[in-house]
């Protein structure tokens, strides 16, 4: 009995000592897995962290680049050339006798009508390659002719001017002064500059109630 108990009691102290050891065997495994855990988790927040941080290092760089190019093209749009109709003058003369009289408006007995589109460049810089063309129309007809141009550069400089000329006179004149004709005119304009090449074209009527031209816009 005695030897029998005894040995009851070593295998409960075996066992004992087993469940200890199983017991520090999962605490460690537990313990492991929690770091296993933290380091995954410290991982994820840093590798979001460094997405974030690439994220906004992107749209700074990004918004660096386009207020950079946008000073560019404000700078360029400033210093470029602006070519374009700046107003057309008129001249009305009466022939008495021989004797040409001139007057900048029109009177009853005016017989004719000289008027010049003057062509201005508005900008800081020259423009390049310059040439224009104009055609005048009398009721929607173009008018065959060699319109007369006083000049005609190649490199149109910043403040220049030019002026294009044309004359009606006699029963034409008086239709368009009374209102039976209508004068038009459109001139053409294209010249390069360091944005580019540009063209524009703009159209005019002889308004005989206000004795000057009026826009019409674009042709």
């Amino acid at each position: 009995m005695h030897f029998a108990k005894h040995l009851i009691a070593k295998h409960d102290a075996e066992r004992h000592e087993d469940n200890t050891k199983h017991d520090a065997e999962r605490t460690e495994d537990g313990i492991s897995e929690s770091k296993k855990v933290t380091r995954e988790w410290l991982m994820f927040a840093a590798i979001v962290i460094y997405a974030g941080l690439t994220a906004v290092q992107a749209y700074l760089t990004r918004n660096i680049a386009k207020s950079s190019q946008d000073q560019v093209n404000i700078a360029q749009t400033a210093n470029r050339p602006y070519i374009g109709l700046n107003t057309t003058y008129t001249n009305y003369f009466e022939d008495k006798g021989g004797s040409i009289i001139r007057s900048g408006v029109p009177f009853n007995d005016t017989t004719g009508m000289q008027f010049s589109p003057e062509i201005k460049n508005f900008g800081p810089i020259p423009g390049t390659d310059f040439h224009s063309d104009w055609k005048i129309f009398l009721n929607g007809i173009e008018q065959v002719g060699e319109p007369r141009i006083t000049d005609r550069p190649m490199m149109f400089f910043p403040g220049q001017t030019i002026r294009y000329e044309a004359r009606v006179n006699g029963a034409q004149w008086q239709d368009i002064k009374n209102g039976n004709q209508t004068l038009t005119y459109q001139i053409m304009i294209v010249y390069d500059g360091p944005t580019g090449h540009s063209e524009s074209c703009t159209k005019q009527r002889y308004e005989p109630q206000v004795g000057s031209f009026m826009l019409l816009g674009p042709c």
